[in-house]
């Protein structure tokens, strides 16, 4: 052999030889970045359940009070605004990716003069059957859905977080044509 083709052949030996300390700096660094790469994903996921949780319930609380303000009665012959088992149905059917109790469903009304949205200022609670005649055409009903967000992953240490929504509606008693 030629010496110039034993000195290409030996510095091409000696290339290869740094490659092996490569892949196990390549499998150390991996290693370091890999609890950073779950805490992404994994808050990725949390704040996607977060969102599917706020936004079911401020859907479950606008979809009930659009039941309630609907005009006519339903099929029983009830107001739609007295009907308080129809109302919470119609926030339990829209809140399908959260499942609903009837205990997290307020329903009650006011004066429509009131800003603090809160049961305190009631004229009437839904389930104590207020009589029609004490809900005048500018009062209003109010429905407050709540639950709680608890965090599937036990790697964040977040207490149970309380979501509620509160949405408010001018009660129509009669439609004249």
């Amino acid at each position: 052999m030629s010496a110039s083709f034993q000195s290409a052949r030996s510095s091409f030996a000696g290339w290869h030889t740094p490659l092996r300390p490569r892949r196990g700096q390549a499998a150390v660094e991996f290693a370091l970045i890999l609890p950073v790469l779950i805490l992404i994903v994994s808050s990725v996921f949390e704040f996607g359940r977060l969102f599917i949780v706020y936004s079911s319930l401020s859907n479950a609380a606008q979809e009930a009070t659009r039941y309630a303000v609907a005009s006519g009665t339903n099929g029983s012959g009830t107001l739609h605004f007295l009907d308080c088992a129809g109302i919470r149905a119609a926030a339990k059917r829209s809140a399908s990716l959260h499942a609903l109790e009837d205990g997290d469903i307020e329903i009650w009304y006011d004066d429509g003069d009131s800003t603090a949205y809160d049961s305190s200022t009631y004229l009437a609670l839904c389930d104590g059957h207020p009589a029609p005649s004490l809900i005048q055409t500018t009062d209003r009903i109010v429905v407050s859905v709540r639950s709680t967000y608890q965090p599937m992953l036990l790697m964040f240490d977040l207490p149970p977080l309380p979501v509620t929504f509160l949405s408010a509606r001018t009660i129509i008693k009669e439609v004249q044509s």
